[in-house]
């Protein structure tokens, strides 16, 4: 933390786990579902899911137990992305 490539070890980090899921849909052929997390947006650590539901249903299997997602937008009519 606190290094000038940290953001980058975090977003190569992060890209792993998604792209190793993403493989697995695409070798599973479900193509609805590859759809459906077209609605999904990462800017390095910054997650931002139009989906809600679909998202966390499916979190446990992209990324590993010991990272913690915190949820940031108390209803689900607004959001804060990137602290806007």
């Amino acid at each position: 933390m606190g290094a000038n490539y940290a953001l980058l070890v975090a977003d190569l980090f992060l890209f792993c786990y998604e792209s190793e899921f993403m493989k697995h849909l695409s070798k599973s052929n479900d193509l609805n579902l590859i759809e459906k997390f077209n609605t999904s947006f990462r800017y390095l650590d910054d997650l931002c899911s139009l989906d809600k539901s679909l998202f966390h249903t499916y979190i446990k299997n992209i990324y590993p137990k010991e990272l913690i997602l915190l949820q940031s937008n108390n209803c689900d009519d607004k959001a804060t992305y990137l602290d806007l």
